[in-house]
């Protein structure tokens, strides 16, 4: 099963004496604009992720204020190695 959330996209910070830029997505808000947005919110009112992205180009995907899919489907873990 996968669950779908929709964020925005609120703070790009570049990392100081380290690669990589911080992006910051939170939940979005019931705007009383958008009816997906409201659904949204109804569904997921608050939350946040930060993600650490080393690859400029990857960074450079995410707009400040853009709307972004989230989606979490289950990860099945790998079965342990035998050996050595």
């Amino acid at each position: 099963m996968t669950t779908r959330c929709k964020m925005i996209c609120v703070s790009k910070t570049t990392y100081q004496n380290s690669t990589g830029v911080g992006v910051k997505l939170q939940a979005v808000y019931a705007d009383g604009k958008s009816p997906e947005n409201q659904a949204f919110f109804d569904a997921t009112p608050s939350g946040e992720i930060t993600v650490h992205v080393k690859k400029a180009e990857v960074a450079d995907s995410f707009e400040l204020g853009a709307f972004y899919y989230v989606d979490f489907t289950k990860a099945e873990e790998p079965a342990p190695q035998s050996g050595a």
